[in-house]
Parts: structure tokens; sequence; C-alpha cells
């Protein structure tokens, strides 16, 4: 399994890659799984998201 590093500066960043790469997969990118999940993990981590709000967020962005 690949890990995926995340740098940022606060959450606001993170959530921005989020919605950069939620474009993309829109748009036919079907490589960027693995970045969205890890993404979403941190927030989790962090608790800039819900339990609630992360099952949400992955149901609506990967099974899109």
């Amino acid at each position: 399994q690949n890990s995926v590093i995340i740098l940022y500066k606060n959450t606001e960043d993170v959530c921005s890659k989020l919605e950069q790469l939620n474009a993309a997969k829109q748009a036919g990118n079907i490589c960027l799984d693995n970045n969205i999940i890890s993404i979403l993990d941190e927030l989790l981590r962090v608790r800039a998201i819900s339990k609630n709000e992360f099952d949400e967020l992955y149901k609506n962005i990967l099974h899109t």
C-alpha cells in the first residue's frame, strides 16, 4: 500500500486541496482516490470533521 504524505499549514489548506482533487476526480481523473482518502483521514484525525461528515464526504466524493 502506498502512503500519501500531506503537508499543510492549516486545515483550510487541506480542505482546499480536497476541493481541487474532487474537481479533478469529477472531471474524470480516476487515480486520486488514495490522496482523497488520506486527506479525509487527516481531517478526521485533527477533528476538523466528524465521523459522520467523513462518511458523507467519502460517499459523495468516492462513489460518484
